[in-house]
């Protein structure tokens, strides 16, 4: 039972480091690129492989840190250690890449950004699904589950229209 316990804890860890790490990579040292993002978009589903999105301006270029997070593989890791005797550890499975992408269809889709509503709504309990967030250090943040309050539904395709795009490996 007790390596249950330890199982469960670890999972636990490894889901709230994995949670920090695809909310603000820019805060951990394993994930810091140089510089502040000036945008963050993440997409954090139930188990399935989450990802978090950090585009980075400098006056020559425009650069996209993408992250994955293979929730399975830590799941098969953690949980396959119970019958183990040595507890497995929590430290989430990643996978990181850069690259340049257009720089004026960035600053194009800032500008549609920067047209977009987003009313203050009151705090919403969210079930098990996906989690998308989308934030500007020091400026603003904001989070959904699934679909997103009706009221977000233009940032929420907006923020999904890039979030497409980036896995293309376009930008």
């Amino acid at each position: 039972m007790q390596n249950r316990h330890v199982t469960t804890d670890t999972w636990q860890q490894c889901l709230h480091a994995g949670g920090i790490i695809m909310r603000r990579p820019y805060e951990v040292p394993q994930t810091r690129q140089r510089g502040t993002p000036e945008l963050v978009m993440y997409h954090i589903p139930d188990f399935e492989a989450a990802h978090s999105w950090s585009v980075y301006r400098t006056v020559k270029s425009s650069t996209l840190h993408t992250i994955r997070w293979d929730q399975r593989a830590d799941g098969r890791r953690i949980f396959g250690a119970m019958s183990e005797a040595t507890p497995p550890w929590p430290a989430p499975t990643l996978l990181q890449t850069t690259f340049d992408i257009d720089g004026p269809w960035w600053e194009s889709a800032l500008s549609e950004l920067a047209g977009l509503r987003i009313p203050l709504l009151p705090y919403r309990a969210g079930a098990d699904g996906e989690t998308y967030g989308i934030h500007r250090p020091g400026e603003f943040n904001i989070e959904w589950r699934s679909d997103g309050p009706l009221e977000w539904a233009d940032v929420s395709r907006w923020t999904r229209g890039c979030m497409t795009r980036f896995q293309r490996g376009s930008g």
